[in-house]
């Protein structure tokens, strides 16, 4: 069944994982390297924009965010996000050994999976916290009613 607000849903999950990915990227290579605007300059730039488009291919083919109201629970989402940032790891490392970029800092990319998926978890409890607290003020909610023979 097809909810009404679910393609909402959808649009936000990746909206903010991807400001998660890219933000996560650009702390890590803070954090490696003391810098900022090197950031943007070439090879990271290269590498952000693969990294934005693995992540983009990666959420086309596995379509991660189908959720309903019951089957949204916190430990789900953190499994989804798990399996996320496994997959996407792999198909970095593909890149990163069939292209024989090896000058990319493997501790950044380490650095950057690592804060991804705390920045992940952050805000995917507090968005599921957000849209409970909205349905017990009584917004939003479904309404049933038994048909009786």
């Amino acid at each position: 069944m097809k909810y009404r607000y679910s393609s909402f849903l959808s649009t936000i999950y990746i909206l903010a994982d991807s400001v998660c990915l890219n933000l996560a990227f650009i702390i890590s290579f803070y954090v490696k390297f003391n810098n900022i605007e090197s950031v943007f300059k070439y090879p990271y730039i290269l590498l952000l924009l693969l990294i934005n488009l693995f992540w983009f291919i990666l959420l086309l083919i596995v379509n991660p965010y189908k959720s309903s109201r019951v089957s949204s629970s916190i430990s789900q989402q953190l499994t989804t996000l798990l399996i996320l940032i496994l997959l996407h790891t792999s198909l970095t490392a593909f890149y990163w050994f069939a292209m024989q970029t090896y000058y990319y800092s493997r501790i950044q990319l380490l650095g950057m999976y690592s804060i991804f998926f705390f920045l992940g978890i952050i805000w995917r409890v507090l968005f599921i916290w957000a849209i409970r607290q909205y349905r017990l003020q009584g917004y939003n909610n479904r309404n049933f009613i038994k048909k009786c023979l």
